[in-house]
């Protein structure tokens, strides 16, 4: 976790941009420091406060995710719906899939023994269509993959972006 501005400071490590917000919703400064791969593109809350991680192999300060909104924007996305982060101060969802592996919650009382674990929850499959007749073709929705390959929504077609856009046809 040694100090970087790019990718050339660290030992087969990348550059990690830390971004987080304080207890006002205000952002702190940016962090960078050498770690692993993985570590791009987080999300989630480190004692109740919003963080989210970017990769950057320049000078320049990444372009930065706004992590309150990216854990709330997560959580709707991928928690089924009787699932909730509320209680989860320490949080984290990875950006493997397109943040559909599942999410991370530190267990608190351990934690409070000094024992740090995290439970992983997976993430479900959850379908809202099954084809584009279950949307709305009205408003210009289809019934496609989104937003990663185990999940079907009915999503605006004329927004979405078409590379990655599988409709599911009647």
């Amino acid at each position: 976790m040694a100090p970087c501005s790019t990718d050339a400071n660290c030992t087969n490590e990348k550059c990690v941009a830390w971004h987080q917000l304080n207890d006002m919703g205000l952002a702190k400064d940016v962090v960078k420091f050498c770690g692993h791969a993985d570590a791009c593109r987080i999300v989630g809350r480190v004692n109740n406060l919003p963080f989210s991680t970017q990769c950057t192999d320049t000078e320049a300060e990444p372009p930065l995710l706004t992590p309150g909104l990216d854990v709330e924007a997560l959580e709707a996305m991928i928690t089924p719906s009787d699932v909730n982060w509320d209680d989860a101060q320490n949080l984290k969802i990875m950006a493997w899939d397109n943040y559909m592996t599942g999410w991370w919650i530190r267990d608190e009382e351990a934690a409070a023994d000094g024992i740090v674990t995290y439970t992983e929850s997976d993430k479900p499959v959850i379908n809202t269509c099954e084809t584009t007749d279950d949307c709305d073709t009205d408003l210009g929705q289809c019934c496609s993959y989104w937003p990663a390959s185990n999940n079907k929504r009915c999503i605006n077609a004329s927004s979405a972006d078409i590379e990655t856009l599988i409709p599911l046809n009647t």
